[in-house]
């Protein structure tokens, strides 16, 4: 992003300038993430107080790139161990002096982990799956008999004949082709780069 300003007008409040200016970067960050193929969910994570900005900038990155954890949200599935386990594991290979026995973790609001156990109930399982399927960018519907089988584009051959083994047509799905064999559970995870419904808080 590239800034130019004739410097005609005076700015009255720079601070102000500023933080309009973080809000655009923001949310243009943002936009490159939710424009990728098969995102389905924006991921925006929330590290107060840790010891300081390159841990909580790191231990966001280590939850984002947590593969479980991206399975779990793709799947709306609040399983919030795989969120545990992703900060466990990074606190464990890169900050073992980072105490986290009074970690808390929230996610859409509701506070699912705390002094050490897990904080569920039915209830607010039920409310996070809800706010999981709310929080994706388009609905997703299973392939009949859990198959994925586009058509496939393909060029005719001389005398427009067609290659054995292929069919004309567009897929009707915007976000994957594959081989018609290849089932739609193993076209890969979205991606995900920022968290929007958890907050980590550390506490000193």
């Amino acid at each position: 992003m590239v800034l130019v300003s004739s410097g005609h007008v005076p700015c009255a409040g720079h601070a102000e300038f500023e933080r309009a200016l973080a809000i655009v970067c923001r949310d243009l960050a943002e936009d490159v993430v939710r424009n990728g193929e098969g995102v389905r969910h924006v991921i925006r994570v929330q590290v107060r107080r840790a010891p300081d900005t390159v841990t909580a900038r790191a231990l966001g990155k280590a939850i984002v790139n947590a593969p479980l954890f991206k399975c779990a949200v793709a799947g709306n599935d609040p399983n919030v161990g795989r969120l545990v386990q992703a900060i466990g594991k990074y606190v464990g290979g890169h900050a073992p002096a980072l105490d986290l026995s009074r970690l808390r973790l929230r996610l859409g609001g509701l506070e699912i982990f705390s002094t050490g156990v897990f904080r569920l109930d039915p209830e607010k399982e039920t409310a996070l799956v809800a706010h999981l399927r709310s929080a994706e960018l388009y609905a997703s519907a299973p392939p009949k008999n859990g198959v994925f089988a586009p058509p496939v584009d393909f060029p005719p051959v001389r005398g427009n004949r067609s290659r054995p083994g292929w069919r004309h047509g567009r897929s009707d799905h915007p976000r994957r082709r594959s081989h018609p064999r290849i089932r739609e559970r193993e076209c890969g995870l979205p991606k995900l780069s920022m968290l929007s419904f958890g907050t980590p808080n550390f506490e000193r």
